[in-house]
């Protein structure tokens, strides 16, 4: 045994020469330079707590930026909505009605008359507020209860300005390597430029020194009227102390007038231009420019247009409507019409745009019955481009808007679809990506397609056709397409195929490919009926009942609990119903809700769950008496076992 195990060993082993290391200085300078990277497949990143709550800090800032717009842009439509419920007091109404004179109340109006009626309202108008008429009203309120009163359908325009809803980033991503390569290259260039900036600062402040010392030189015996250069002062008297009275304004210069805001008050340069209708007869006691000023407005349009809107930033400030941010619409035979006050114009949408503050993003008329119109698409030109992406994402404004939506709002949305249609394309590929109009093939989504293929092209953007957004038609699967109570039609082939989710079991790099079909490839899901009370089951052994319609004939479905375990105890035919699909762990399941029976097995049903329900209930009361009586035997044996100890040792309660 012995000789055989060295004979192995021998032949396994085999005798080589002793070789040193290398101890030199190239070979150590390679095996130094040596890098050598390992891929682990299934290797996972440390994850950074830091990182973590940064993107959570993110996060929570974003929707608390969301819900203040949200809430701040409801504010604002509860005050429009009270804004035109003011214009209903009967009382005001029937003041303004009064002083309408009669040749106004016609049975229809147009544009001429609507005209007509703002003309008389602008030249009575600080008269109306002599007579205390809608006094704690702004002018916009007024005009509109003045075509309220007269028996026009008026709407209260406003275009609503909320907090922006987009969050600045709370933490800035510092780029380090360009900030390692610009730190050391910037550090030197600093040095020097502040030895540059230095002296030329010196050198500025030396000649504004000079200048002013000139200027004041210049100006010192010349009147105080040539230094001012601003084309509001053309015209202002000097006053004996030196100073300017800002009544002595002349309104010659209208042009230049219009921007012009004076700090008027109600009891102030406002109250002394209201004349009252009582006077109007005798002119000769009033001064010319006084009665120009009821007669007709004109001769001096921006008088007006300053007076209303310093009495509406008098009632609601910086922070209320301003009179270029609230409009007019009457209803005419032809149509919802704009009417502006500040430019006294009727029917010029682009005039209220003009003088709107931009962008215009929340744009709602309110009329007498509390109905809201969302008007946005038909006073922005820009809408389809830029003012619809300013808006918060989703339908949650949309939605919003529900309860108050107009019931007669087709032929009007036809009308702001058309002026939509008229106004020039996009020139961008960024633009047409969303737009409610057209669409190019790049920006179709996963399930979606052109129908027909032959569509007209209604032109190019950078070679690529244009096709209308009418034509972009959903696509679904065979099961998507049941859940909504339609099935393909026989025969037809698959519109489209897109990339299935992967299921169980699957490996990830198996590609699984799924048909997809469209609308006018489906028709309506006709349930088998029931036949000799028996129930026509699925694969699986239900009744898919997604929508009511789903239901056999000759069927009912009983949603009660327990209802299956009695049928099948009566051994009577059914099938458990299944409403829909959950994905609440992580995986869809179905959701089952109740039974699908023949419709004469339902009273035998009933009765017999029922009467298990009572008996159940029995059988909880019975439960219920025996747990009081044991608990009464057992506070009856303690409190006899107390007594007996008491009784034996002689132990008082006192003590």
């Amino acid at each position: 045994m012995s000789s055989s195990g060295t004979s192995d060993s021998e032949v396994d082993w085999e005798e080589v020469e002793n070789v040193s290391p290398d101890t030199s200085e190239s070979a150590l300078h390679t095996s130094c330079a040596l890098e050598i990277t390992v891929n682990i497949d299934g290797s996972k990143k440390k994850k950074s707590t830091k990182n973590f709550l940064e993107r959570a800090l993110e996060k929570f800032n974003k929707e608390l930026k969301e819900n203040l717009h949200k809430c701040n842009l409801l504010c604002l439509l509860a005050h429009g909505l009270q804004l035109s419920k003011q214009c209903n007091r009967s009382l005001i109404q029937a003041q303004l009605l009064s002083l309408v004179p009669c040749a106004m109340v016609m049975d229809k109006y147009d544009k001429a008359s609507i005209c007509q009626i703002l003309d008389w309202f602008i030249a009575n108008h600080s008269a109306l507020v002599e007579f205390n008429v809608g006094l704690e009203m702004s002018s916009v309120q007024s005009a509109v209860t003045l075509f309220r009163s007269i028996g026009i359908a008026t709407r209260l325009v406003l275009s609503l300005e909320p907090m922006p809803f987009k969050a600045l980033p709370l933490f800035k991503k510092a780029n380090t390597r360009s900030s390692a390569s610009k730190a050391s290259s910037t550090s030197r260039v600093r040095k020097v430029c502040n030895k540059a900036e230095e002296s030329k600062t010196d050198e500025k402040k030396s000649q504004s020194n000079r200048k002013r010392t000139s200027s004041r030189r210049k100006y010192a015996n010349e009147p105080d009227l040539k230094r001012l250069k601003s084309p509001y002062f053309n015209h202002v008297k000097q006053s004996d102390k030196g100073g300017f009275d800002a009544t002595t304004l002349s309104d010659t210069n209208s042009n230049d007038d219009m921007d012009y805001q004076p700090p008027l008050t109600r009891s102030g340069t406002l109250g002394k231009r209201l004349v009252s209708l009582k006077k109007k007869k005798s002119t000769s006691s009033l001064s010319p420019r006084d009665s120009t000023e009821l007669n007709t407005h004109k001769s001096s349009p921006s008088k007006f247009t300053r007076m209303i809107d310093n009495e509406i930033s008098f009632f609601g400030g910086k922070s209320g409507y301003t009179a270029n941010n609230s409009w007019i619409e009457v209803k005419l035979s032809s149509g919802w019409v704009a009417v502006h006050l500040p430019s006294q114009s009727v029917g010029n949408i682009e005039e209220v745009e003009k003088s709107a503050d931009s962008p215009l993003v929340y744009v709602v008329g309110i009329d007498g019955c509390g109905k809201v119109k969302d008007l946005t698409p038909k006073y922005a030109f820009e809408w389809c481009n830029k003012n619809r992406k300013q808006r918060i994402p989703g339908d949650w404004w949309n939605e919003t808007l529900i309860p108050y939506l107009v019931n007669d709002g087709e032929e009007e949305d036809m009308e702001i679809k058309g002026l939509l249609l008229e106004r020039p394309m996009p020139t961008s590929v960024a633009d047409f990506k969303g737009h409610p109009l057209y669409i190019l093939k790049r920006h179709l989504l996963k399930f979606e397609a052109i129908y027909p293929e032959e569509s007209q092209i209604l032109g190019y953007c950078n070679r690529e056709p244009i096709y209308a957004r009418e034509c972009v038609h959903d696509l679904h699967t065979r099961e998507t397409w049941l859940k909504q109570a339609r099935i393909v039609k026989k025969g037809e082939e698959a519109y489209g195929s897109v990339k299935g989710r992967p299921k169980r079991g699957q490996k990830a790099d198996e590609e699984r490919r799924v048909d997809v079909f469209g609308y006018w490839q489906t028709e309506l899901y006709i349930p088998p009926p029931v036949v000799d009370g028996k129930i026509q089951r699925n694969e699986y052994g239900n009744v898919e009942l997604f929508l009511p319609s789903m239901l056999p004939k000759g069927a009912c479905h009983i949603q009660l609990p327990g209802i299956h375990r009695i049928a099948r105890l009566l051994d009577i035919d059914c099938a458990q119903a299944m409403m829909g699909w959950d994905f609440s762990t992580g995986h869809c399941h179905p959701v089952i809700d109740g039974i699908v029976t023949a419709e004469e097995n339902k009273p035998v049903l009933l009765a017999a769950w029922e009467q298990r329900q009572n008996d159940s209930r029995k059988k909880q009361e019975e439960k219920r008496e025996n747990k009081i009586y044991e608990r009464w035997r057992l506070l009856i044996r303690g409190m006899l076992l107390k007594e007996r100890v008491q009784k034996r040792f002689k132990i008082n309660q006192d003590d």
